[in-house]
């Protein structure tokens, strides 16, 4: 959660949830560099706690950095531990995946309404939510139709993404 310190526009875009996504990260490596017990109980946690968040991001919910974070790392415990979760779970992981992924893709197309970062292929607020629609469209193509949408919209993005980058493959923001 919060600590001392943060601004109100950190508070308001819900930017400490990508504190979550990383962490979760960690803890899937983790789980998968040791057998303890704890680790992938942890994980379990850490996903189920997130798919319960109202959005992922509140600037622009559920189409920004936040919701990169947190796709990427579900769609990674997601993928290396397919039976961690209970039925019920995985119904509510899908359920909560696939109507923000269906959202965030709907701002990778851009256009009114939309996401200012959806042309905007040099901008991290651009490359860190398609990347997380990335893993999430590799993780959950067996269990989300919509998935290879997710997987095209993505490729899509990132041709632009190189097409604008420079020589080396780096831009102004990595």
């Amino acid at each position: 959660a919060m600590s001392t310190g943060k601004t109100q526009a950190v508070a308001d875009n819900e930017e400490w949830q990508r504190w979550w996504g990383d962490q979760t990260v960690l803890m899937t490596v983790a789980a998968r560099a040791s057998d303890k017990a704890a680790y992938k109980q942890r994980l379990h946690d850490l996903v189920l706690i997130m798919c319960k968040f109202t959005t992922w991001g509140a600037a622009i919910p559920n189409a920004d950095l936040a919701a990169g974070h947190i796709s990427r790392s579900i769609a990674l415990a997601w993928n290396w531990y397919p039976d961690l979760w209970k039925e019920d779970e995985r119904r509510m992981i899908i359920d909560t995946v696939r109507t923000r992924m269906n959202t965030l893709c709907q701002h990778i197309y851009g256009g009114p309404g939309k996401a200012w970062w959806a042309g905007y292929y040099l901008a991290n607020h651009n490359q860190v939510p398609v990347n997380g629609a990335a893993f999430c469209g590799v993780a959950f193509i067996n269990d989300i139709p919509e998935a290879s949408e997710w997987l095209a919209a993505s490729w899509l993005n990132f041709q632009q993404v190189i097409k604008h980058s420079y020589a080396d493959g780096s831009c102004a923001e990595g």
